[in-house]
Order: structure tokens, then C-alpha cells, then sequence
């Protein structure tokens, strides 16, 4: 069946990293999980990691029609016509390459258990590309003729270039907002890209012969006017995250160890990026959150509330376990501590039953004290009916952080990880009425709507 390209839509996507980036190229040579490198060892991006990124957000399964095609699964195609073909995707994306060399980090981590020690066997480590680098890639959008026809069953013109355009316009507005992220640990903190410009240029029968170079001049694009915000204008779908803002001031210091050694480095060092300035990174805040709200519903629990405990936390935050698992509905960002100062301390060991030194247990320390943070967390919406007991929930836990109740981090013994609130809670941008949240949680929780609420996705 003939169906001949009318036209072709190229953009330009210039983005740069806002958190570290791991996309994994299943190899183990340095670290746990590498990140993918080409034959000539240069740092590149999949077309594929951000398809499958891209569609995601869309809510789009393999077999329905839309912006990325359609499987042959499916037998309505776009003109209400019975055929088992499928269709090809109307966007085909590049690889992403970095612009300049990026910085290449080992980060690293360990599982820990209730109690706050690490779980045996669980040490990992990881490349990271680090934050700050930019990079760009391509996307061309193609219009056939069967994107511009008529039903032959009800007569009702169809034209599809538009609701395609609105597709790619949510899918800017979603990796520019921070809801479509990329690589590994998403919902920890990795994978937030900005994007920094936006151009494009249309080709059709009248200019054709201009899209065979249409790839090779990257400085002409540069000199292009940026469309981001016409395309954020376009996107008429709302966001799909409930975006809660947590101003803190931190009190006294915070140490959250970097394992990897580093010559000439104290003993441990607390995490930095590439600029040298301390982070959070998001498992760490969502391994407080995660133990103390289920600390406060197991109390709860036991004073006669009617809930499942370890559902409520598996829901929110995600499990592995052997061959089932359960995504995250809340994605904490890592947090920049900006105003730090560094401080470097000697320390030793003391026996509890001596009150002695311990032999052998002189180290160096290097954490950062004073400074603010800003706690960003996204929670999923659309799975749930009533996602807002999540935040309500959430914010049970948040209040004691902003209280100093919840110490993060290591050394939280000797006052590390303290904080306090530096203003007020922000959700989607308007002011929030924390305890007012968190009683409509109470209202909204129970078994019934619970089980009821999931929606099928």
C-alpha cells in the first residue's frame, strides 16, 4: 500500500545533565555496572534508552497506536481500518553525544538493614557521567500520507501531524520538568536532564535536497532560535507527578561516606560531584523517609488502625523480591547542599566498656557543615485514584526531618544529618498545608480504597 512521506519535522535538542547519568552497558570491568562506551571507547547515549524513556511517559503499551508506532498486535489501525501490519514510529531519534569529555565518577553504596548496618554481601559500585556536562541528539518527526486522509467509515478527516507534535510536546515539557529521566536509579536522583535549546527545520517536496546535510552542521543550529517554550505551550497534557518542594537548613554536619579511596584523601569523605561541591543523593533521604514512616504506620498499626504495613512502604517506595518487583511511586532528586563549608576532623575510636582509645582506630573525616538544601520529591500520579494519601503519608516523615526528628546519613550518634526547615513546603509551586495533608492521608487510607484505587497501567 503506498503511503509516500509528505514531509519531515528535524530538531536539535541541546540538554545538559542536572544529576548523574548511568546507562549501563551490562559490562563489569571497572565497576558493577559500566556506563556504555563505543567501539572507540567515546561516552554516548542510546537512541533506544531514550525511546524507551519517551514512550513510557506516553502510557503507551507496544500494540497501540501512537507517536512510536504500533505493533502488528493491534487491528485498528489510525483510519478505524482492520489490519494486523502495525505501524512504524513517527519519531526516530539519534544517539545522544556529549559535547565535551565528560567527567567519569565511581559511586557507590551499600544495602542496609532496619537497624542501619550493612546487609552482608550487598556492596555495589557503579560509573556515573557526572552532572554539569551537556549533549545532544536528534529527532525527526516524518508525515505520510496516511496521516492526512479521511475515515472511510464515518468520513471524518484525520490528521495526525498535530497530535503527534502535542505527543512530542509532552514528551519536552516532561524531560524538561524532570519527570522523564533516563539510565539507572531513576527514582534515586539519576537521570535529570535540562534541555538548554531547542531548534528545528521542516522539509517537504520544495526544499528536499536540503535535508541530505541537514545533520552535519551542529554550530548552525546553535545560531537557530530556541523553540523550547513554543513546544511547552503546545503540550496540552498536565504533568503526571504531584512536585513537592522541601526548603532545609542543615544543622551542624552530614556524613554520607564515599567509599571509593582517593590517594592523599582522608579516611572517608563525604559525597561530592564533580564541581567539589556536596550532595545528597536521594537514596540516602529516601532511606530515612522510607524507615521512619514505616516505624510511624507500624505504631499506628498497633493502636488499632487497619492497614498493611509493608504494602503501604512496597507501594510507595518499590521491592525486588526474586522474580517480582513494584517501581517506586516517589522519585527523590539528589539534593546540591549549597553554602557548605568543609571541615576535616581527626577522630578515634573509644571502647564503650574502657572508656579508653581503641588501638588502631585513629581516622580522618571530611564533612561539610551549615548550608541549605532543597528536598525535591515527584510521586506518581494516575496509579491510584487517591494519590494523595501518598503525600499525606509522606509528609508524616518529611515534618520530622524539618523538625530534626530524622537524622540522615551516617554518624547521626554524634548529631550529624540534622536539619530544620528553611521555609515554607511547596507543592506544585503553591504553598501546602502540611497537617492538613496529612490528615485527608487518614481520611483517604483504608483496605478498601487501598485495593480498589489501583488502576491497571
Amino acid at each position: 500500500m503506498k503511503n509516500s512521506i509528505i514531509k519531515k519535522k528535524v530538531f536539535w535538542i541541546q540538554i545538559e545533565l542536572e544529576s548523574p547519568l548511568n546507562i549501563s552497558s551490562g559490562k563489569e570491568d571497572i565497576t558493577d555496572s559500566d556506563v556504555i562506551r563505543d567501539y572507540d571507547g567515546t561516552l554516548f547515549v542510546p537512541a533506544s534508552s531514550l525511546a524507551g524513556a519517551m514512550r513510557a511517559y506516553l502510557k503507551k503499551e507496544k500494540d497501540e497506536p501512537c507517536l512510536f508506532g504500533y505493533s502488528k498486535d493491534n487491528k485498528n489501525n489510525i483510519n478505524g481500518e482492520n489490519n494486523a501490519d502495525g505501524k512504524m514510529s513517527a519519531l526516530f531519534l539519534s544517539d545522544m553525544n556529549f559535547e565535551d569529555n565528560p567527567e567519569i565518577s565511581v559511586r557507590d553504596g551499600v544495602k542496609l538493614n532496619e537497624k542501619k548496618t550493612a546487609v552482608t554481601g550487598s556492596k555495589y559500585d557503579a560509573e556515573i557521567i557526572e552532572a554539569g556536562i551537556k549533549a545532544s541528539f536528534y529527532a525527526e518527526l516524518t508525515i505520510r500520507e496516511n496521516d492526512k486522509t479521511v475515515n472511510k467509515r464515518t468520513n471524518e478527516k484525520i490528521d495526525k501531524e498535530l497530535e503527534y507534535k502535542k505527543d512530542f510536546a509532552a514528551i519536552i515539557k516532561g524531560i524538561h520538568t524532570g519527570e522523564i529521566r533516563f539510565g539507572s536509579k531513576k527514582t534515586r536522583g539519576f537521570g535529570k536532564l535540562k534541555i538548554c535549546h531547542m531548534a528545528s527545520r521542516e522539509f517537504d517536496k520544495s526544499n528536499y535536497l536540503e535535508y541530505a546535510n541537514v545533520y552535519q552542521d551542529k554550530e548552525k543550529w546553535k545560531t537557530q532560535k530556541n523553540e523550547m517554550e513554543e513546544w511547552l505551550v503546545l503540550a496540552d497534557k498536565g504533568l503526571q507527578y504531584l512536585h513537592l518542594q522541601v526548603p532545609l537548613q542543615l544543622k551542624g554536619g552530614i556524613s554520607i561516606r564515599q567509599y571509593a579511596a582517593i590517594k592523599d584523601d582522608p579516611d572517608f569523605v563525604h559525597v561530592i560531584n564533580a564541581k567539589k561541591e556536596a550532595v545528597i543523593p536521594g537514596s540516602s533521604f529516601a532511606g530515612a523517609i522510607r524507615h521512619r514512616l514505616k516505624n510511624i504506620l507500624l505504631k499506628l498499626e498497633g493502636q488499632g488502625l487497619d492497614i498493611d504495613v509493608n504494602n503501604i512502604v512496597n507501594t510507595m517506595f518499590g521491592y525486588v523480591e526474586k522474580d517480582t518487583a513494584h517501581l517506586s511511586m516517589i522519585t527523590i532528586s539528589e539534593s546540591e547542599i549549597k553554602g557548605a563549608k568543609a571541615l576535616t576532623m581527626t577522630r578515634t575510636g573509644i571502647s564503650r566498656f574502657e572508656s579508653a582509645v581503641k588501638d588502631k582506630t585513629l581516622f580522618t573525616e571530611k564533612t561539610y557543615v551549615d548550608g541549605t538544601v532543597e528536598l525535591n520529591i515527584l510521586i506518581k500520579k494516575g496509579i491510584y485514584k487517591e494519590q494523595y494519601w501518598i503525600l499525606g503519608l509522606l509528609l508524616l516523615a518529611v515534618e520530622d526531618l524539618r523538625n530534626g526528628f530524622l537524622a540522615v546519613g551516617g554518624a547521626t550518634a554524634i548529631g550529624r544529618g540534622i536539619f530544620k526547615g528553611n521555609g515554607a513546603v511547596l507543592l506544585d509551586g503553591k504553598e501546602l498545608n502540611v497537617y492538613e495533608e496529612i490528615a485527608k492521608s487518614f481520611q483517604l487510607l483504608n483496605s478498601e480504597t487501598f485495593e480498589e484505587g489501583r488502576e491497571k497501567v
